[in-house]
C-alpha cells in the first residue's frame, strides 16, 4: 500500500537481490523487491502551515506537530521546512532569555566587584579583609540594581507588546551594562567617601554632588541616540529595537542614579567606610603651621620692633614739634 501511494522511486528500502531486472535494460530493476519491515525511513508528502501570520502562531504550529511526531515515542519523526528548520530556534528563547540574564547579572557582580577591590586596594589604607568585605558588598549592589533593571525592561516591553526573539533578547540583556554603567561609579565614590562623615546619607550626598551631572549627561545623550530609532521606517526595528531600548534608557538610569543612592542611605556600616579621614579645618590650623595660625598682637608687635607704648611718635604741637 505504501509502493502504491508514493511514486518517489527509491522512497522504500527494500531487500537486496529481490527485484526482478528489465529486460534490454541494464541495471535497471521493477519495484516488485520485498520491503523491509518496519519501515525505518521514509517521507511524507507536503503540509501547509495556514493563518501563520506571527510568531506565536508558527511556534503553535510546531508544538501541535510535535504532538503526534516527536513527542510520540513509537513514532519518530522528523518536520522540514521553514516553519521548523528557522522558527524552531525561539521554542526555547524564554530559556535562553533566563540563561543570558543569570550570566550577565553574575558576569556584572563579579567584574565591578573586581574592579572595586582593585582600585581601593591600591588607594586605601584599611585591611585587606576590610577591602574585600567592602568590595564584595558594592559588588551585591551593583547586581542588586542590574537584576532589578533586567526584570523590569522584560516586564515593561512584553506590555509594549514586544515578542521574545533573539534581537529582543539581545535589547533586554543590554540594560545590564547600562545600569553597570552608573552603579559602579556611584558605589565606588560612596565606599571611597571620607569615613568621619557621620551618616550614610552624607556620604551618597558626597557621591552625588560630583556624580550627577555626569551621569545625567550620559543618560541624555544615549537616549537621543535611541530616539532616532523610532523615525525609522522598519516596524521590526520599531518593535525590536526602539521600544526595549528606550525602556532601557529610563529604566537603568532610574535603577542606577535613584533607586541604588536610596538603597546606599540606609547602609551605615562601618565595612563600607574604605576611604581615609580628611580633617577639618581646624585640625588643619595646627600650631607648627606659622602660615594657618593667626598670632596674637603682641607677638606681631615684637616681630616688627618695639610696642606701640615704646616707639618714638612724633606729635604735632601749636608751637613746635615735641618728641616723645
Amino acid at each position: 500500500m505504501w509502493r502504491k501511494y508514493n511514486d518517489v522511486k527509491g522512497s522504500l528500502l527494500t531487500e537486496k537481490g529481490t527485484a526482478t531486472g528489465v529486460d534490454g535494460c541494464l541495471g535497471e530493476y521493477n519495484t516488485d523487491g520485498e520491503v523491509v519491515t518496519p519501515i525505518p525511513i521514509s517521507s511524507s508528502p507536503n503540509l501547509f502551515g495556514i493563518d501563520l501570520f506571527s510568531h506565536d502562531d508558527t511556534l503553535d504550529l510546531i508544538r501541535e506537530t510535535r504532538t503526534y511526531c516527536d513527542d510520540d515515542k513509537e513514532v519518530r519523526c522528523w518536520m522540514g521546512g521553514i516553519p521548523f528548520n528557522y522558527w524552531e530556534q525561539y521554542l526555547d528563547v524564554f530559556e535562553l532569555l533566563m540563561t543570558l540574564s543569570i550570566c550577565t547579572v553574575a558576569v556584572g557582580f563579579g567584574v565591578s566587584t573586581l574592579f572595586l577591590f582593585v582600585d581601593i586596594f591600591f588607594v586605601s589604607k584599611h585591611s585587606l579583609c576590610k577591602v574585600i568585605i567592602g568590595s564584595v558588598a558594592g559588588g551585591l549592589f551593583i547586581g542588586s540594581m542590574c537584576a532589578l533593571s533586567i526584570v523590569i525592561v522584560i516586564g515593561l516591553s512584553s506590555l509594549l507588546n514586544v515578542n521574545l526573539t533573539a534581537f529582543s533578547v539581545m535589547s533586554f540583556v543590554l540594560s545590564v551594562g547600562f545600569v553597570v554603567e552608573y552603579a559602579v561609579h556611584i558605589t565606588h565614590r560612596f565606599l571611597m567617601a571620607p569615613s568621619n562623615l557621620d551618616s550614610a546619607a552624607s556620604r551618597v550626598e558626597y557621591a552625588m554632588s560630583f556624580l550627577f551631572v555626569p551621569t545625567f549627561m550620559s543618560f541624555v545623550s544615549s537616549t537621543i541616540g535611541v530616539g532616532f530609532l523610532g523615525f525609522t521606517k522598519f516596524e521590526f526595528n520599531k518593535v525590536f529595537f526602539f521600544r526595549p531600548l528606550l525602556i532601557v534608557m529610563f529604566i537603568t538610569y532610574f535603577c542606577g542614579c535613584y533607586v541604588l543612592p536610596l538603597l546606599l542611605t540606609l547602609m551605615n556600616f562601618d565595612f563600607l567606610k574604605l576611604g581615609d579621614d580628611v580633617p577639618d579645618k581646624d585640625e588643619k590650623e595646627s600650631p607648627d603651621n606659622d602660615a594657618g595660625v593667626a598670632k596674637p598682637d603682641k607677638e606681631k608687635d615684637e616681630e616688627m620692633g618695639k610696642p606701640d607704648k615704646e616707639k618714638d611718635v612724633e606729635v604735632a604741637k601749636p608751637d613746635k614739634i615735641v618728641k616723645l
